[in-house]
């Protein structure tokens, strides 16, 4: 057996590159081996010839001495070849001899071809690994020249930012940033909260300074589960097209629809960059999906009518996208803070998902399941910024965040992250009482220092020291105002009831700045807390815009936007909501929906 573990060891050394022995060295080893075993098989035959049971088989030919062969062939086989030749010999010899032989030889033989195909699988397999790993190796370049790409976006786009930021005056007062989920925005802020906690401290540790665009996470969830139902979408828009291509056809199915009673005045072919477009086509098609069949019967070219089981499917798609829909059109709002109405529409969103993740049927099961794993990736775990800017609007407190997170999560889960949450704001008030508590010694510092020189002053000239009245006052505060009251200003905000408007429903027309500015007297501290959290955007497009599947067109005003020009643009927004002026939208014609009127 010593030529199989040579031909494992052969196999090995050309597949990971074992050091081995000198060809020579081998060939004579094998030349060896051939010449004993010839020798053997002759001696058999002699022996068997002796006693007189040999046939006229002639014994094998003494192997010649040939040169030495440029290549090496493969021991295991050599062998193989040789037992099977003593296999074919003397077939007179005694039964149970050579089925005793014969098996033994075979068994040596079947170990050696079992051995020499495991060395072969041993070779294919270290070859496939290291085409594996090379192919690893070239992905991993690809990857990193990508992430080095990437980076050098991020550095230049803060580049840009600390830039202005400076130009204005404002590095210091930085509170948040909102931006959408681009991966070089990432690198950008990542640079940024490294920059800036090396000179002062974050609020909560830096843990509300990374806004990611709430419009623009609902535009990727929408848009992957779209992708599951195109099928049925093509349907109705073809359907819709179908009719709208001749005056005839429109007239046929605008009788229909008049026969029918159904006030319906229009249909639209949606936009494919624009999915509100596609909700508003499937909500007016819906409306009129009992005319399309009897359509189908006059019209023999008609051929896309959706099925009913497809209008159910379409009705159940409607029912999902008027969420996101509603909830888009609420957080793009340009005229009232939105991060205090952050967590009322996404909890619905999330709620709804819940609920029709194990829906009847497969096709929305699996849009759904799409949708939830995108919603999961950016919003899955609790958002600190949605949750305090909720509670710190007087309509909605603790209170929304206990039902919201009991509709969305289980018990365990929603008790933690509540717990969570109040931890948070907590620990967020006590960085502005003590910011608080630091302007107020630094201010009490000064006025005791001019009272003093004053004091000064006024002894000097009468050569008797006259005490300052605001100085003796100061000294009578620090006596008697010794210990902090028992309740906190956010203590005493939560214990409160929740405000209710006037007609005892929780409105979108209250103003919770203006109720913040109203009671600025009573919370100090917190109204502070409460100015600085509201005014956060979460969003950083407005609703046309967040509709939009398409790119943004950089027209000559946003090809390079100087700190000069992002203020004029600034003071244009400022002045058009002065005077109540409505922003115009520009819109490009192939982003424009289609309205199908129907006649009369």
């Amino acid at each position: 057996m010593h030529g199989l573990s040579f031909g494992v060891q052969q196999v090995k050394d050309t597949s990971i590159s074992i050091p081995h022995e000198n060809h020579n060295n081998q060939n004579k080893r094998q030349e060896n081996r051939r010449a004993q075993s010839t020798r053997t098989a002759r001696r058999k035959y002699f022996r068997m010839a002796k006693r007189g049971r040999h046939n006229q088989e002639k014994p094998p030919a003494e192997a010649p001495h040939a040169p030495h062969a440029p290549e090496m062939a493969n021991p295991g086989e050599d062998l193989i070849t040789e037992l099977r030749g003593l296999l074919s010999l003397s077939p007179v010899m005694d039964p149970s001899s050579l089925n005793e032989q014969a098996t033994i030889q075979r068994d040596e033989v079947n170990s050696i071809e079992e051995n020499n195909n495991r060395a072969n699988n041993v070779e294919g397999e270290c070859t496939d690994d290291i085409q594996n790993e090379e192919l690893k190796v070239g992905d991993e370049k690809l990857d990193d020249e990508k992430d080095t790409e990437k980076d050098d976006q991020g550095v230049d786009i803060i580049d840009g930012f600390m830039k202005c930021i400076k130009d204005w005056g404002i590095e210091h007062k930085i509170f948040t940033i909102s931006v959408d989920n681009a991966s070089n925005n990432d690198v950008a802020i990542r640079i940024a909260k490294e920059t800036f906690s090396r000179s002062r401290k974050l609020p909560l540790g830096g843990k509300l300074f990374h806004v990611r665009c709430a419009a623009h996470i609902l535009n990727l969830v929408v848009q992957d589960g779209l992708s599951e139902i195109k099928n049925i979408i093509d349907d109705v828009k073809e359907s819709v097209r179908f009719i709208n291509q001749s005056e005839s056809r429109l007239m046929k199915f605008s009788d229909i629809v008049h026969h029918l009673g159904i006030p319906v005045k229009r249909l639209i072919i949606d936009c494919p960059t624009r999915w509100n477009s596609t909700y508003e086509m499937l909500v007016e098609a819906i409306k009129v999906k009992d005319a399309f069949p009897i359509f189908a019967q006059r019209e023999a070219s008609y051929n896309c009518c959706p099925s009913l089981e497809d209008w159910s499917k379409v009705e159940d798609v409607v029912e999902i996208l008027e969420v996101f829909y509603e909830a888009t059109h609420v957080i793009s709002g340009t005229d009232y803070p939105t991060s205090n109405v952050f967590l009322v529409v996404i909890w619905r969103v999330k709620h709804v998902l819940n609920e029709k993740e194990n829906h009847t049927n497969e096709l929305i099961r699996g849009m759904v399941r799409k949708m939830k794993r995108k919603f999961d990736k950016y919003w899955g775990d609790c958002n600190l910024l949605m949750c305090i800017g909720a509670i710190l609007d007087p309509r909605f407190k603790m209170r929304l965040v206990e039902f919201a997170f009991s509709k969305i999560y289980d018990e365990c889960e929603a008790r933690t992250n509540v717990m969570k949450v109040r931890d948070a704001l907590y620990d967020l008030f006590f960085e502005y009482v003590e910011a608080e508590h630091t302007k107020t010694r630094k201010n009490g510092s000064f006025v005791s220092d001019s009272s003093s020189s004053m004091s000064y002053t006024s002894s000097t000239s009468k050569e008797k020291i006259v005490p300052c009245g605001l100085s003796m006052f100061d000294q009578y505060l620090n006596v008697v105002e010794v210990d902090t009251p028992m309740k906190s200003e956010l203590d005493i905000y939560l214990e409160e009831g929740v405000f209710r408007c006037q007609d005892g429903e929780v409105t979108s027309e209250f103003d919770a700045l203006a109720w913040w500015k109203s009671h600025e007297l009573k919370f100090n501290i917190l109204s502070k807390l409460a100015r600085d959290v509201l005014a956060i955007p979460i969003s950083t497009v407005a609703s046309e815009a967040t509709f939009s599947a398409g790119t943004r067109v950089l027209d000559p005003y946003r090809a390079k936007l100087s700190s000069e020009m992002v203020v004029l643009i600034c003071g244009a927004d400022w002045v058009r909501q002065l005077h109540g002026i409505m922003k115009p939208i520009m819109a490009h014609e192939d982003e424009e929906q289609i309205d199908v009127i129907l006649r009369a």
